[in-house]
């Protein structure tokens, strides 16, 4: 459901602002991103129980690292392409041709798996899960992690404007994905500390009242900025503290909103042919969504249809073409499954899967 949001998040790329898109785009900043590395560091964690360093980062590079080579080598060129044609000439010229988009969190990932690798091969699991659990997690409870959690995260993020400042214009938003690389960092360290430990992983995940709470908090608090004070403060003024207000929700939601969900998965006792199909398809979804989305705005925004129309649309044409390209191609084709999903091929496709094309087509 994170990767489907994709598609959602991502669809409003050639539009003009409109409460929707910004309510969007507020909502996946305060916890989707957040969410994924979380529970990213959490699957690598697990699996470094269950197999050696060395044998995990090789592992790691091939199923992250070609899929994100390919996709700044081939996909991202035709995104810079249809967004220099289509974009406002000022805009336009600020296009890099090479640039990573929404791949930068596959650039994220291979560096916090190089840093792993090191904590793991000269530190041990048991080292790792015995500072956490013992020195924080029993000393401050599950309030104490989240709050320092948060507050590590907002400090990293408000190195953003420095960054930006020193970065050519061009790579204005690459810097701030730089910026978001290191804040996102402590979220994948404490999946990896939950991985770890099976006493720090009982203690965040005991309860939901609290993260819950704080997500409650968070979106009364959102609403109270938009609804109340953005109407009283001058523009510049509220422009100006919006960047802390949303920094400060991109810091506090993740980690509550990666407890929320962990805590749902544990209670998955099944997993039905329709979820396994969509788990199979969700990286190449990931990666060609954003491309394709450019496409097909570009050219519905060429009809008379109304903008709302033309971003429903090709938000679900670009996720059925995504599906019915993984079926139809990627999972037939050794080449495409290394490129776009980094792993050898599966000769034996599913009913589940098949049926999903059959249904998406």
């Amino acid at each position: 459901m994170l990767m489907l949001g994709g598609p959602i998040l991502h669809g409003a790329m050639l539009h003009a602002p409109h409460l929707l898109f910004q309510t969007i785009d507020l909502a996946s900043a305060s916890f989707r991103m957040g969410a994924f590395f979380a529970i990213s560091g959490l699957l690598a964690g697990l699996n470094l129980r269950r197999r050696p360093p060395r044998v995990w980062l090789a592992r790691h590079v091939k199923r992250v690292g070609i899929p994100a080579l390919f996709g700044v080598a081939v996909l991202s060129p035709i995104t810079s392409l249809v967004l220099r044609t289509e974009l406002p000439a000022a805009a336009a010229s600020r296009i890099v041709l090479f640039d990573w988009y929404h791949l930068w969190f596959l650039y994220a990932l291979l560096v916090y798996g190089g840093l792993t690798y090191l904590a793991f091969t000269f530190l041990g699991r048991r080292t790792l899960a015995r500072a956490v659990a013992i020195a924080i997690a029993r000393s401050v409870g599950q309030g104490g992690v989240l709050f320092y959690l948060s507050t590590l995260g907002f400090l990293l993020l408000m190195t953003t404007p420095t960054i930006v400042a020193v970065m050519p214009a061009q790579y204005g938003r690459i810097a701030m994905q730089l910026a978001q690389i290191a804040a996102f960092a402590p979220l994948y360290g404490f999946g990896i500390w939950m991985a770890c430990s099976r006493s720090i992983r009982g203690l965040m995940l005991r309860t939901w009242r609290l993260p819950a709470g704080v997500l409650a908090c968070s979106a009364v608090g959102y609403l109270v900025w938009y609804g109340v004070v953005r109407l009283r403060l001058p523009p510049e003024t509220f422009a100006n503290w919006d960047i802390i207000v949303r920094f400060a929700g991109e810091a506090i939601c993740p980690p509550a909103a990666s407890l929320l969900i962990l805590r749902s998965a544990l209670r998955i006792r099944r997993i039905g042919p329709w979820t396994k199909s969509l788990c199979a398809v969700s990286f190449t979804l990931y990666l060609l969504h954003f491309p394709m989305l450019a496409v097909v705005n570009a050219a519905l925004l060429r009809t008379k249809l109304h903008y709302l129309a033309v971003y429903v649309v090709a938000v679900t044409a670009t996720t059925i073409a995504c599906i019915a390209i993984h079926f139809g191609l990627v999972s037939r084709s050794a080449w495409l499954s290394l490129l776009l999903n980094g792993r050898s091929i599966n000769r034996q496709p599913n009913q589940s899967a098949r049926a999903l094309v059959t249904t998406a087509g």
